[in-house]
């Protein structure tokens, strides 16, 4: 075959549309691959222009072909083109300068590539990576071959606190939460769904870079990707403050319907209230007038001071009626200090309390100024003793009493909790314990109003009331008084110290105090764990030796529940192995007997140090 014949050949059949250019710049030849690609026929373009496919929007685009044909005979690039139906597209052209023997222009080859696809898929990974980089949510990649990171956009990074450097290549698990639910069992769950569905939505819990557990709302497809094989692509939003605001407003919504039936009770309450004052009143009377009548009978005496008993009984049940059905607006009268309150109170209920209860008043601050009133305080702290003290009976117990200044919503609060050991409340009956009339004690052992009442009273201060029961661990009551001025926690560390002695915890209250600490007191580890999740503190004080768990597996707990948080035991015993201690999360550990100022370069010590 000729050499024109072979390339009549490969001009008629190769896939690439190819044109001839003549002397004159105008189209010389149009392969058929150019008529596939451009839609235009040979006739239609041959002796015109190539402009009209390509200068439409590339100004400059022949002088710049020009001059490197002129220069080095050949010119290679992406050019855009438009076809004869108006679509537009790409190509990948190669254009090379034939000369005659004197050097001059005889003809240009023009060889055109279509990659329109290629440029839309480009385009397109181009428009999705934006939005990757841009999205809200956290956003990751993981390989199913070895559930390992591939990919995070920079919301991950901002979320879970770790870099895209520390995350890629590492398993999948690190950002799992242990614990309920159980990660493997999700992770079933989801892979399961993949294959049947190809996609899963749901919620995951996640662990942070310092330790925070967050939930997330996700959303999980799977595809196949020329380098890594199936990939599973994640969407997670942080839905934290989502949660916290519905929590929020249940609990608004709860307080709401709970005011609204406590003022229609209370209305009825009251009404009952007087009328029944007029029977005992009525009764009370006739008793006089009947002992007057029945004077000297001894036989007589007995039932007549049966009824005075009854009488009187009855005039204490109405007092704490009205003082349940009592308007708020008559409670905020005064300014109280709720510290000398809880000191008083407690030094009179006491001596009423079953002698196996051990009464602990942790160490109050020096005034905690609140408004209200106190006849209505003095009763809401005796309804919360008298309660912790009866849900001990018979077991015995601890009887715990705090009060400390707390932040919460960028407001001041003094707090006031009561904590027993008691059997705790029923879980089924947990929501009904602020109702009027309703107890969970046997018959003749309380009227269902002491919690009502405190309830009432609380509601009626501004106070949050909020309470936390196990069966079997006891139950905490804690209420948030709006504070009267500062309660002067400002920027000092805050330091809890865990110890069952009052007396050590007020002398390091005092001393910590004077060396621009602020002690959080806790005067059991029952109390500090029940808290430990909505505290703010900086670090913990405590004793290797403490009644029912060791000082290490307090800081083991700790550790799991706030990791990064400063532990320093104290032991008067040998130190135990420096692994055990690191193990357990322990920074620090001081051999009694120590002096303060040892105590206070280790506290400033750890607080320096910002590892986790």
């Amino acid at each position: 075959m000729s050499g024109d014949g072979i390339y009549e050949t490969v001009f008629t059949h190769i896939g690439d549309g190819v044109v001839l250019t003549g002397r004159d710049g105008m189209l010389a030849d149009w392969s058929p691959g150019a008529e596939r690609l451009f839609g235009y026929t040979k006739a239609e373009a041959v002796g015109r222009s190539p402009d009209f496919v390509f200068q439409f929007h590339q100004p400059g685009l022949n002088a710049q072909v020009l001059r490197a044909l002129q220069e080095k005979d050949s010119w290679q690039g992406e050019l855009r083109f438009r076809r004869k139906d108006g679509t537009e597209g790409w190509c990948e052209t190669l254009v090379v300068l034939v000369r005659d023997d004197d050097g001059s222009r005889r003809l240009t080859i023009g060889v055109h590539r279509d990659i329109s696809a290629r440029r839309e898929a480009e385009a397109t990974a181009q428009v999705s990576a934006a939005i990757l980089e841009n999205s809200r949510e956290a956003v990751h990649l993981i390989r199913r071959e070895d559930a390992s990171f591939i990919f995070v956009n920079p919301a991950f990074e901002r979320v879970f606190g770790y870099t895209a450097a520390e995350v890629i290549g590492q398993h999948v698990q690190m950002i799992n939460a242990p614990g309920d639910p159980d990660p493997a069992a999700v992770a079933m769950e989801i892979l399961g769904q993949l294959e049947e569905k190809g996609h899963w939505s749901g919620e995951l819990w996640n662990v942070a870079k310092d330790g925070r557990v967050f939930p997330c709302r996700a959303r999980v497809t799977s595809f196949d990707d020329p380098r890594h094989g199936e990939v599973w692509l994640t969407f997670q939003e942080d839905i934290t403050e989502e949660r916290r605001a519905a929590e929020q407003r249940e609990e608004m919504e709860e307080r709401a319907r709970r005011t609204q039936r406590m003022h229609a009770l209370g209305v009825l309450a009251g009404g009952i209230a007087h009328d029944f004052n007029n029977v005992l009143q009525g009764i009370h009377l006739a008793r006089t007038d009947l002992a007057d009548v029945l004077a000297g009978q001894p036989d007589t005496e007995e039932p007549l001071t049966t009824i005075e008993q009854l009488v009187h009984r009855g005039r204490g049940l109405v007092r704490r009626i009205l003082t349940f059905a009592r308007p708020n607006s008559e409670v905020l009268s005064t300014t109280v200090d709720l510290a000398e309150l809880v000191r008083r109170t407690m030094a009179m209920v006491r001596p009423l309390l079953d002698s196996q209860v051990d009464v602990v008043v942790a160490p109050l601050p020096p005034r905690a100024e609140i408004l209200g009133q106190v006849d209505q305080l003095q009763q809401l702290v005796v309804n919360l003793a008298t309660n912790g003290a009866l849900a001990m009976k018979g077991r015995g117990g601890r009887l715990e009493v705090i009060v400390d200044g707390v932040r919460r919503d960028e407001s001041s609060w003094w707090r006031l909790r009561v904590r027993d050991h008691g059997v705790g409340i029923p879980e089924e009956a947990q929501a009904h314990i602020f109702d009027p009339f309703f107890t969970t004690r046997s018959v003749g052992e309380g009227t269902g109003l002491g919690l009502a009442i405190v309830s009432s009273v609380a509601e009626a201060h501004g106070a949050r009331l909020a309470f936390d029961s196990k069966a079997g661990e006891g139950t905490t009551f804690e209420i948030l008084f709006p504070a009267q001025g500062p309660i002067a926690l400002g920027d000092r560390p805050r330091i809890a110290i865990v110890d069952d002695e009052a007396d050590i915890l007020r002398n390091y209250q005092r001393l910590l105090d004077r060396r621009g600490y602020q002690a959080a007191l806790y005067p059991s580890v029952d109390t500090f764990l029940a808290n430990l999740d909505q505290e703010a503190i900086d670090a913990v004080l405590t004793d290797l030796s403490m009644p029912g768990r060791s000082g290490l597996a307090l800081a083991s707990e700790i550790r799991a529940r706030r990791p990064g948080l400063p532990i320093i035991l104290m032991t008067g015993h040998a130190s135990p192995a420096t692994e055990t201690l690191r193990a357990a999360g322990v920074r620090a550990c001081l051999a009694k007997p120590f002096d303060f100022s040892d105590l206070i370069a280790t506290l400033d010590q750890v607080l320096a140090d910002p590892r986790a």
